[in-house]
């Protein structure tokens, strides 16, 4: 989930800067084909450049928090039984984020679909590099990759031959490959607003590319722009492909009737370079000096803060973060079921109706057995000396890694003592 979250928020903070570049220098600009390779290419990057993280030194950073190990339940009437906390706010953070990604994967393969269907009803006219598709259907002309869709009706239109001279403009350009990008994207990154910013400035700048290309070949200005008024209220229910006519419409008349951006105002352009070097150092550039740290405070899954632990990290001590975390024999349900089946609930506690949580915090050796167990924050009653009991007589761990060293790890255990299920 920890990731999830750090990669989503670093993608939304390029594409945010990429996005207020964009508008503010170069969106009213004509430079239409060079406009698409900043946008397209600025997507990506953000896309990218959270996954990656650099150092300038090989050198380890203490980190200010432990591994915090599922909670383990113990109830007063039942001794034997253990509760993994299954829809923790982590779990359903990611089954939350996985059924919704799930929800926009089917919308995606059931606009392909559509595609397809649409495609299989009309009439089909193959040509050397392209497909025609008439079909009955009332829609706006659009492209998918190298096929054009048309409505039966336009076919003898005096304005057939502009819209498929326009539409080849997509096909050649290869526009449906940008937008076939940001769907797969947003299927993993639909709560990032500005995937939806990025794609309609992508459309946007498809439209000028066209538009600027139908004229560049000779067509009638005026009769165009008749043409585009005339397929403005048409609407098509695909929402990734390129259609003939959107609700852009305003900018792109005025588009077209503007004036040529100087070639110098192109300069502006390379703002691009040193935009994207920032954006490496603030997100994937991390300087990795070492230092001694003091651990201020720990928080535990239960949203529980535990008291200060004032813990010096010096060189060759415990470490907080591995590459390699240390694993209970058999894994983690294995760990639940010994805590669960040798902890017993303390008389005094249950005589005394004493219940709560009583948070562990111990080291896996680089050998794997279990040291320094010690109450963070405890319940009294027994309790705490049950849980360091059980703690303490754990099979020895399989040890944690560090630069494929073995290395002595820290980890905090809260079990929670009930007296009722």
């Amino acid at each position: 989930m920890d990731f999830i979250i750090t990669y989503s928020l670093k993608s939304i903070f390029c594409m945010s800067i990429f996005y207020l570049m964009y508008t503010m220098l170069l969106r009213k600009e004509t430079f239409f084909k060079l406009n698409r390779i900043i946008l397209l290419s600025s997507f990506i990057f953000s896309i990218i450049t959270p996954f990656f993280q650099f150092s300038f030194n090989t050198e380890k950073i203490p980190v200010n928090y432990y591994y915090t190990l599922n909670q383990v339940n113990v109830f007063a009437n039942n001794t034997q039984e253990y509760q993994q906390s299954i829809f923790n706010t982590s779990s359903i953070f990611l089954i939350t984020f996985l059924s919704i990604s799930c929800i926009f994967l089917i919308n995606f393969f059931i606009q392909i679909i559509r595609i397809k269907k649409l495609k299989h009803q009309g009439v089909i006219i193959k040509l050397s590099n392209y497909n025609i598709v008439y079909v009955d259907k009332k829609i706006s002309p659009f492209t998918f990759f190298n096929t054009i869709f048309i409505n039966k009706n336009d076919i003898t239109s005096e304005s057939t031959e502009d819209i498929i001279i326009h539409e080849l403009i997509h096909i050649n350009e290869f526009h449906s490959i940008d937008i076939m990008i940001i769907e797969i994207v947003k299927i993993f990154q639909w709560s990032n607003p500005f995937i939806y910013l990025f794609k309609k400035l992508i459309i946007e700048t498809h439209e000028y590319c066209a538009d600027s290309g139908v004229v560049e070949k000779g067509i009638n200005k005026n009769k165009y722009q008749i043409l585009l008024l005339k397929h403005i209220l048409i609407k098509n229910d695909i929402y990734f492909i390129n259609n003939f006519s959107k609700s852009l419409i305003k900018r792109r008349l005025k588009m077209l009737n503007k004036k040529k951006s100087k070639k110098i105002i192109g300069l502006k352009t390379l703002i691009v370079i040193p935009v994207s070097i920032f954006l490496i150092f603030a997100l994937a550039c991390t300087n990795s000096k070492k230092e001694n740290k003091k651990i201020k405070e720990t928080k535990i899954e239960e949203t529980k803060k535990v008291k200060t632990i004032e813990t010096a990290v010096k060189n060759d001590s415990v470490y907080l973060v591995v590459d390699i975390v240390p694993k209970f024999p058999n894994g983690e349900k294995a760990r639940l079921n010994y805590i669960a089946s040798n902890i017993k609930y303390p008389k005094e506690a249950r005589e005394k109706g004493i219940q709560g949580t009583v948070y562990v915090t111990f080291i896996i050796e680089a050998d794997g057995s279990v040291t320094n167990a010690r109450i963070l924050r405890g319940i009294g009653g027994g309790c705490d000396k049950e849980a360091l009991r059980v703690i303490e007589n754990m099979p020895k761990w399989i040890a944690g890694k560090q630069d494929g060293k073995p290395v002595r790890v820290q980890f905090n255990m809260p079990i929670k003592f009930s007296l009722e299920k």
